[in-house]
Parts: C-alpha cells; structure tokens; sequence
C-alpha cells in the first residue's frame, strides 16, 4: 500500500519570483534554486543568495521528478469535480474542466455556472435560441427565424460554445441619390466562451417576405473572449445587416475553424 504525505506548498516556491516551480529547475553550486523564468534572467549571472557564478549551475533533477509527480484537487472541486491534476499541467486541465464556472457576459446578469447549463440559461433568462450539433461537428448551415426582441443565439458545435450577439439600430440614415433615408439595421456580433484562439467563417443571408435577398460575411474572424473581453463592437468584430424586419428569414453559415 503506497503511503500518502503531505506537502507545504512554499518549498516548492521560487524563492524569487514565489511562482510554482516546475521544471526545468536549476540552482547554483551551493544549491540555491529558482524557476525557468529568473533563471533564464540570471543564468549567466550570479546566484543572488551567495553570488556564486554561473547561477545556473546544474539541474536539481530530483526536486524535479517529485514535483512532476505531485497532484492536487482541481480549483474546481468546490462546484464538484472530484479528479485530482497533476501540477506542471494544472492550468490546462483545469480550462478543460466540465465544473470551470463561466460568467454570462450579459451586462446585467450575474450569473455563473458550468458551460454545459449555459445554453439553458441563455434560453430561460435571456430570450435565446440554442442550436446543437453532435460532438465532432464544426460546420453547419441554420435556419433562424427572426423574432423581435432576439438579442443572443447560442450554437453548440463540437467542444465548443459559441454565442451570437445581436444589436438592433431602429433609425440608421442612408443616403441613396439625393435622398436620405432611414433603416432598420442589426448587429451581429460573435463571442467564445473562454476560447482566446476560436476562428470561424460566417455568413448570413436575410430574406424579406417580397422575396429580396442581402447577404453578410466574415472569414477567417476571430472570435472575442466573453470572458476577459468586455466590449464586443470592435472594428472588425461584427457583421451589419440592412433592412431586417420580423418577418424576415434568416440562413446563418457557420463554420468553426
């Protein structure tokens, strides 16, 4: 039977940055250890603790393996997860978890909860359509008919959760000859749930009930993070949509990349 220890968290700090060591660890003739990142800093430089020269003397390979093998209880073992993480690969497993709690990015809404209850939250409280697909597809073509007061659509692809934020402009001005007129225009714009590096293709095409056709696209976008990002209206982040009405047939493309 293999025997349990405990293990005080601070002798596995950098004594110079106090940031987790992980390797490769290297200390100097005397011993005095630090991380890759200050030894990188002082590797040709003196050991700050007993200026011994070079710092990065050697390797502490067996401080090294016993960290590797160290585990502890996911962050998230609070909102259930009961697996335990190996800490070199804490902060990537941990971003994978089924309990990572994620905040609805709603201005107004304080809700939190694991992405697998946000498509129903989005449906319950904010009005939304949910579209899902099986696990494996990252590319489809929906119909969504457009209803007034549709602020947000959320698409399950694959692994990932995808929303769609609309923002309806009632009185737009467009010139056209000599002769100004108003339009009704709508605002897509796209967001991942804690995905820094989520790229898609989309394209919408919006049919009227006479029969007329517009059609907006964006390729190779990246979607913002909804949960570091606060603003969505960037530059290049949205698509605009003229002359949408309620009675008016929306295909949506979607392609994940």
């Amino acid at each position: 039977m293999k025997r349990k220890f405990e293990f005080d968290e601070e002798i596995a700090e950098c004594p110079l940055c106090n940031e987790f060591l992980s390797p490769p660890i290297h200390q100097c003739k005397n011993g005095h250890l630090a991380c890759k990142d200050c030894c990188e800093m002082l590797k040709r430089k003196e050991c700050p603790t007993c200026r011994a020269k070079p710092f990065a003397h050697s390797r502490n390979l067996g401080l090294e393996k016993m960290i590797e093998s160290l585990q502890s209880a996911c962050v998230h073992a609070p909102y259930g997860c009961t697996e335990l993480v190996k800490l070199e690969k804490e902060k990537h497993v941990e971003d994978a978890c089924d309990y990572r709690q994620f905040r609805c990015p709603v201005m107004s809404c304080s809700y939190t909860g694991p992405k697998r209850e946000v498509p129903e939250h989005f449906k319950t409280l904010h009005n939304a359509s949910v579209f899902r697909d099986p696990y494996g597809i990252r590319r489809r073509q929906f119909y969504v008919q457009w209803r007034k007061k549709l602020h947000h659509i959320v698409f399950v692809l694959d692994t990932e959760l995808f929303l769609v934020h609309i923002h309806e402009v009632s009185e737009v001005p467009l010139l056209v000859g000599k002769w100004s007129y108003n339009h009704r225009v709508i605002m897509f714009g796209c967001s991942s749930f804690g995905n820094d590096s989520l790229k898609y293709n989309i394209e919408i095409t919006v049919k009227s009930k006479e029969g007329v056709s517009s059609t907006s696209k964006l390729d190779d976008a990246l979607a913002f993070n909804n949960q570091t990002i606060g603003h969505i209206w960037g530059e290049d982040n949205f698509i605009l949509l003229p002359n949408v009405n309620p009675t008016s047939e929306l295909t949506l493309r979607l392609n994940l990349l």
